[in-house]
């Protein structure tokens, strides 16, 4: 049975935009899925809509066997603790260290102060940053950050990480190393989706990809390429 499934999925805005137009496809528990197209092309609104926080138009979307459109109140909490998102301006508290930052997220699942810290031990080993606990987000480089970023989306244990535009702005070395913990992460069980324009990224990892064009879905291909 498939984690995710987009079925005749179609949105459009009140401004006339149609972000998304008739999209279907699956998405397996533990796949690493590209997900590519460019800027308004409807990757954030696939986001937006895995996280409940708009609804499509037409269409169907189900994320572990449950129709998104029919969860309510907490259960809509529930659906979001499933997905952990890193964005690619990362968000992150500038007056709170590394762990701190961390632990934020972390609060909303009332866990005992020690159980928190080995999770929260246990990421930053993750991303390798066990030694800039307490460093602040200023004294990070973008690539560090970006690490940060995967490791608050990492914790709590979430069954899909939804990775924004992780790589822009980064060197080529920083990208790949981001890369690199990505793979590692689904490697570990979890479904990994990026949003991306490194064309030199997707090319090379050959993984799954997803091209959405003017919300039209265009290319749905294995160990494929940016471009056809």
């Amino acid at each position: 049975m498939s984690l995710i499934s987009f079925r005749n999925v179609s949105v459009k805005f009140k401004s006339g935009i149609e972000a998304l137009k008739n999209v279907s496809f699956e998405i397996e528990k533990g796949e690493f899925v590209f997900l590519v197209g460019v800027s308004g092309s409807g990757k954030t609104t696939m986001l937006r809509l895995l996280l409940r926080e708009i609804l499509p138009n037409e269409g169907q979307i189900f994320f572990d066997e449950e129709e998104i459109s029919k969860k309510r109140g907490i259960n809509i909490v529930k659906l979001r603790r499933k997905i952990g998102t890193s964005f690619q301006d990362v968000k992150l508290l500038m007056d709170r260290t590394i762990e701190e930052n961390i632990a934020v997220c972390l609060d909303i699942y009332n866990k005992k102060k020690q159980e928190a810290k080995a999770e929260i031990d246990s990421v930053l080993d993750l991303v390798d940053l066990s030694d800039k606990r307490e460093m602040f987000p200023a004294q990070l480089s973008g690539g560090e950050m970006q690490r940060v970023g995967i490791a608050r989306a990492v914790v709590g244990d979430p069954m899909i990480i939804f990775a924004d535009e992780p790589t822009a702005n980064l060197d080529e070395e920083a990208s790949w190393q981001i890369a690199s913990l990505l793979k590692e992460i689904n490697r570990t069980g979890k479904t990994v989706i990026v949003a991306t324009h490194n064309v030199d990224l997707v090319d090379s990892m050959k993984q799954r990809v997803l091209h959405l064009d003017k919300g039209v879905l265009t290319q749905d291909t294995k160990d494929g390429t940016y471009h056809k």
